[in-house]
C-alpha cells in the first residue's frame, strides 16, 4: 500500500491477474467510491520498486486469485481483516519502537504527500494516481503549501528571464 497508495479496501480485494508485467501496469478495483463514480477501475503504473516487491512476493505474469489471499475477505467491511495493524501499531508503540501510532489508512496520505512534495509530481497526476474524483480533494488533503520554499524558487527567477532572446 505505501508503493501505490491504494486504499486499505481495494488492496484486500486486489488480483493477480490485474498486475500485467508486459505493460507495466495493475489494474485496482476502488472498492470505496468505484460504483457510485461509475468507474470501478483505475490504472496505476507498475514501476521497478513495485515490481520488485511483487517479484519477491512471488507474484508472477499469468497468476491469478486474490493478491493478499491470506486474509479473509469481508464484503460488508473489507478491512475488518486488517484489524492486526492496529494491534501491532499500538504494541510496538506501547514497546517503545515508533514514536506515534498510524492507521493503515495514513499510508495512503502518506504516498500522496510524498509524490507531491518530495518528489513534486503534478498535481494532476497525483489526483489520478489516487483515483481521487475531484483535484480539489488532492489539494485540500495533500499539497502542502510552504511559501518560503516558493520563495527559493522564485529567486532563480529574473526579469531578463522573460524577456525573448532574439538571435
Amino acid at each position: 500500500m505505501l508503493l501505490t497508495g491504494c486504499r486499505p479496501s481495494s488492496a484486500i480485494v486486489q488480483l493477480k491477474e490485474h498486475i500485467d508485467f508486459n505493460h507495466k501496469r495493475i489494474t485496482i478495483r476502488n472498492v470505496k467510491a468505484g460504483e457510485r463514480k461509475g468507474k470501478p477501475l483505475y490504472r496505476f503504473p507498475l514501476y521497478n520498486e513495485l515490481q520488485s516487491l511483487l517479484e519477491e512476493m512471488g507474484v508472477k505474469q499469468g497468476d491469478k486469485g486474490r493478491l493478499f489471499d491470506m486474509y479473509n475477505l469481508v464484503i460488508k467491511n473489507y478491512t475488518s481483516p486488517l484489524s492486526f495493524w492496529d494491534r501491532f501499531v499500538k504494541k510496538l508503540y506501547l514497546e517503545k519502537k515508533i514514536q506515534n501510532t498510524y492507521t493503515l489508512k495514513q499510508i495512503r496520505s502518506t504516498f500522496a504527500s510524498f509524490l507531491v512534495n518530495i518528489l513534486k509530481l503534478d498535481i494532476f497526476v497525483v489526483k489520478k494516481l489516487m483515483d481521487h474524483a475531484n483535484i480539489k480533494i488532492t489539494d485540500k488533503n495533500y499539497v502542502d503549501f510552504n511559501v518560503n520554499v516558493a520563495r527559493k524558487h522564485l529567486d532563480d527567477i529574473a526579469l531578463d528571464s522573460f524577456l525573448i532572446d532574439e538571435s
